[in-house]
């Protein structure tokens, strides 16, 4: 009797690990964009150039210099802090915490999304 053998698609066998490297090069992107934008408002003048307060409907965290930069070094610490924990598991080929790191990670970039559209 003929049996016929299923193989698993490439995308089974690779494809984590090539989203895992996709979602840690954008959450090491979102860490150095959110450090650039703490430098720039608690060490240096630009951020007096920032429109602070509730103006054109901007978000919650632009409520004040001091709470805008607090949001960023929060978001800098986090993203940088899943990316590195999640390479670290895609390196090491522990799939299982590779899993987590990239819920985890996607979890973090929706709540960020989120936090965006609350004024």
């Amino acid at each position: 009797m003929n049996t016929i053998q299923h193989s698993k698609p490439e995308f089974d066998k690779h494809g984590i690990w090539n989203l895992s490297y996709v979602l840690v090069t954008a959450g090491l992107f979102l860490f150095l964009l959110s450090v650039s934008e703490f430098y720039l408002v608690a060490f240096s003048d630009a951020g007096n150039a920032y429109p602070w307060g509730p103006i054109n409907e901007n978000p919650w965290y632009y409520r004040t210099s001091t709470t805008y930069s607090a949001y960023q070094f929060i978001c800098a610490f986090l993203s940088l802090t899943l990316s590195v924990v999640t390479l670290r598991a895609t390196i090491r080929k522990n799939q299982p915490l590779t899993v987590k790191g990239l819920v985890t990670i996607a979890c973090f970039f929706l709540a960020s999304l989120v936090s965006a559209n609350i004024q």
